[in-house]
């Protein structure tokens, strides 16, 4: 038995190292800013047609906003701001023919791939003869209404975790039938719990989208315009629906005769499904490049963290039924939960540890970023409180293996459920925290020899959106030799690809190109064709990825 407990332990270990040591793709949570156009603190000659703001994900299209105003407040924007038909990354909006020489601020406001609101400001100068202040900001404020209705949400989500578990697995089915009254009750306050949960959480959402006060939010086209119109409605419909499912077999389950119970509790088990992966299908998850991975992980972590402190709530339940009145129905129920809870405790904790570890280096570009960053502050204390969660319950279980009687006990119970519930608070105060802003991308520079001849290609910034491709062939002063340069990038695989012809920029003399040929992540290629005075002709291909 200690050789077995020996090998499980090395496993996690093992899994833990694997999990930490993989090569993820960094994700930030909320969207930050690449680039913008004109740049910030820029002074352009031309008056600009437009000002565009890139981010490093995708923008949801629910209403942008870029408001553009010169040194007196007066807008010079025209229009409504919209999302580029070539990247869903990408917010313009249209100025005014003709701007008069100064600085100009722009404000702007966007909803990201996580349904959250960022905003922020920058300013650029037209011909200005003043310095331009250094007024930048990128803000994403953690929206406390949004947090704190998360927390009786994933509350309700874990007291029907627990029942579903006590029906499926924990309690016999000799006492089944006598548990039934208290088994509803707490049933039946989960999903009061989540139905709760589910109004204010559209009120708050209605408000975050619309920049609008909650009591604005209570208008019903603004509410149907949220139902309808934006991703975060359509999810919640299908959350209400996953609980309608689960509430009418539920009902059956407990109000009517007890034939077909496993038909009745494989239906309520896929309500409860459809209720958690709804909820995992918005917020941080939708921001990662590979969104069924952190889907599926996230949802994994919080079906984890359901099933474990539900099934100390039913645990908790059985322990008062007994103490309020002996049976040996209950009796039974208690002793059987109590030992089949100890390995399911234990996979959902290692569940638990292994996804969230996963979903935390997807998160963080550095280890010190865990003790710079509000997330990363939150995520320690919140693995705290799982620690002393996990120590309470190897009590438990040290206590049943050594034959001790008096515990669990009341005491123990509420400690293990009171470090649960705090859990479920952070988790939904992480769920609504903007992450660590991800590193500053770095330029791609490439270098390649034939024919006596040596490339050297410069992408920067490298991400998706607008770069800078700069082509050194040979020496940087032989433009001579060369009567053409040409640039192909074209997507992996794909039928997407862009020809163009670059230029010779004297001044950092090398050829040189610029523009929007990278519109998504992955692995691209780009070929560079020269073509001698002489009719020579040097060619080579290099693969590149883009993660941002």
């Amino acid at each position: 038995m200690l050789q077995l407990r020996i090998s499980q332990l090395g496993t996690l270990i093992g899994l833990i190292v694997v999990l930490t040591l993989m090569p993820l793709q960094l994700v930030s949570a909320h969207a930050y800013v690449q680039q913008t156009t004109p740049a910030m603190q820029a002074n352009v000659e031309e008056s600009p047609a437009q000002v565009s703001v890139q981010f490093d994900e995708a923008i949801q299209n629910q209403a942008p906003t870029i408001a553009v105003t010169d040194e007196a407040g007066n807008r010079v924007d025209k229009g409504a701001a919209f999302i580029e038909q070539e990247s869903n990354r990408i917010v313009s909006v249209k100025l005014t023919d003709a701007l008069s020489k100064g600085i100009y601020s722009v404000n702007w406001r966007v909803i990201s791939a996580d349904g959250h609101a960022v905003s922020g400001t920058f300013m650029f100068g037209y011909q200005a003869t003043d310095a331009i202040p250094d007024a930048t900001s990128d803000q994403s404020n953690t929206p406390i209404m949004q947090s704190l209705v998360k927390w009786p949400l994933y509350i309700g989500l874990s007291m029907i975790a627990g029942v579903q578990l006590a029906l499926l697995y924990l309690i016999p089915t000799a006492s089944k039938q006598a548990l039934k009254s208290a088994l509803k009750t707490l049933v039946m306050t989960g999903m009061m719990l989540v139905i709760l949960a589910f109004i204010l959480q559209f009120i708050a959402q209605t408000a975050l989208l619309n920049n609008v006060s909650l009591w604005q939010a209570l208008d019903f086209k603004l509410a149907w315009q949220t139902l309808t119109e934006t991703t975060f409605g359509r999810l919640w419909f299908w959350r209400c629906c996953a609980l309608m499912v689960f509430a009418v077999s539920g009902h059956f389950y407990f109000n009517r005769s007890t034939d077909k119970w496993a038909l009745k509790l494989s239906v309520m088990t896929v309500g409860f499904i459809g209720m958690t992966l709804a909820t995992a299908t918005s917020g941080h998850s939708q921001a990662a490049t590979i969104i069924v991975l952190s889907t599926v992980t996230d949802w994994l972590h919080l079906t984890a963290a359901s099933v474990w402190i539900g099934g100390v709530m039913i645990i908790l339940t059985l322990y008062l039924t007994l103490r309020r009145e002996y049976s040996t129905t209950v009796k039974l129920a208690y002793d059987t939960s109590l030992q089949r809870f100890a390995p399911v405790a234990f996979g959902a904790v290692l569940t638990l540890i292994m996804s969230g570890i996963l979903l935390s280096a997807l998160y963080f570009s550095s280890i010190m970023q865990v003790f710079t960053s509000t997330y990363g502050r939150t995520l320690l204390i919140k693995a705290l409180v799982v620690f002393i969660m996990g120590v309470i319950g190897i009590g438990h279980f040290v206590a049943r293996a050594m034959k001790r009687t008096n515990v669990p006990n009341k005491g123990t119970l509420w400690a293990e459920i009171g470090a649960g519930i705090i859990i479920l608070g952070l988790v939904g105060f992480l769920t609504n925290t903007a992450t660590p802003p991800p590193p500053e991308p770095t330029p791609l520079v490439l270098k390649s020899t034939l024919k006596q001849h040596q490339i050297n290609l410069t992408i920067a910034p490298a991400i998706v959106g607008e770069n800078v491709f700069d082509v050194q062939l040979d020496q940087a002063d032989v433009k001579a030799d060369w009567q053409q340069v040409q640039m192909i990038v074209a997507k992996n695989r794909s039928e997407v690809s862009t020809t163009t012809t670059l230029d010779w920029d004297k001044e950092a003399q090398r050829y040189r190109a610029k523009g929007l040929f990278i519109s998504q992540t992955g692995k691209w290629q780009v070929t560079i064709k020269a073509l001698s005075t002489d009719f020579e002709t040097v060619e080579d291909t290099f693969e590149i990825r883009i993660s941002r």
